[in-house]
């Protein structure tokens, strides 16, 4: 198990598949050495929303319009 994974489990009572990628990016933000960075970084991690799919696609649909208007 990822050390990443035992900490949303302990401290939050998350199993691993429960962890969204960009929750994990935005966990390690700038606590992370060398080059690698994620913005934006959370101090909150009370960030456990599921994605509405439809929503995002929508969304992005409406950019796209934008964009090209």
């Amino acid at each position: 198990m990822m050390l990443i994974d035992r900490f949303f489990k302990k401290y939050h009572n998350r199993e691993s598949h429960q962890i969204h990628t960009l929750e994990r990016l935005a966990f390690l933000g700038d606590r992370t050495l060398g080059a690698f960075t994620y913005l934006p970084a959370t101090e909150n991690l009370e960030i456990s929303r599921a994605l509405n799919l439809q929503q995002l696609a929508q969304a992005t649909v409406q950019i796209q319009r934008d964009q090209d208007t």
